[in-house]
């Protein structure tokens, strides 16, 4: 079969654009609803950059990984993985300026607005949710504490780490190292096989 191609910010763009004219949804389960809108946006932003640059920016901006560390686990020198990180920086905030309500108040998107239209085109199944869970199934602690403070976000990085597949163990390289080996994050390349920074 085809493989799917890799959304684009330009796709994803006229897209989230088009929504803006919608009432925002108020029915049955609108949170949870908007919950899920939010978290697949989100997921959709970093599939719109390319593999090496979604690795790279999630190591930075998500985990939080030191360069040094985070250099390793891309497997290039730590000069170039800054590089790249900037880059991928540029990239998702040229996209979400102006744009994404939660990160800016003026900017037209709703993930309220987007549920009506997912909903309409027959995208949003509500009784099949992906990623959203309902509020009896709490998330961790640590995604949960991000996700309410939803209104004070300062950057992409922090409505990044609200999703709930980032609430990884620790920071540490080997532990990102084997997190995706081990297949959690589908969506980011394999890391290279490379001992642990200092190991023998």
């Amino acid at each position: 079969s085809r493989p799917r191609e890799r959304p684009t910010f330009d796709a994803m763009g006229a897209e989230l654009d088009a929504s803006a004219g919608h009432d925002a949804y108020d029915g049955p389960e609108a949170e949870v609803l908007a919950e899920e809108v939010r978290l697949r946006c989100t997921q959709a932003m970093l599939q719109c950059l390319d593999p090496e640059a979604r690795l790279t920016y999630v190591l930075g901006d998500i985990l939080r990984l030191p360069s040094r560390e985070a250099a390793w686990v891309v497997g290039v020198g730590d000069a170039t993985y800054r590089k790249r990180l900037e880059r991928a920086r540029d990239a998702v905030r040229a996209f979400t300026a102006g744009r994404c309500g939660l990160l800016d108040p003026a900017a037209p998107c709703r993930c309220a607005r987007r549920v009506t239209r997912t909903l309409a085109d027959g995208r949003l199944d509500p009784r099949r949710l992906a990623l959203a869970r309902h509020r009896v199934t709490a998330p961790a602690p640590e995604v949960r504490d991000t996700s309410v403070r939803l209104a004070e976000l300062r950057s992409v990085g922090d409505l990044m780490r609200s999703h709930p597949s980032y609430a990884a163990p620790g920071a540490a390289a080997t532990a990102v190292a084997a997190l995706l080996r081990a297949g959690r994050y589908p969506f980011l390349p394999d890391p290279p096989g490379k001992p642990a920074p200092g190991d023998a």
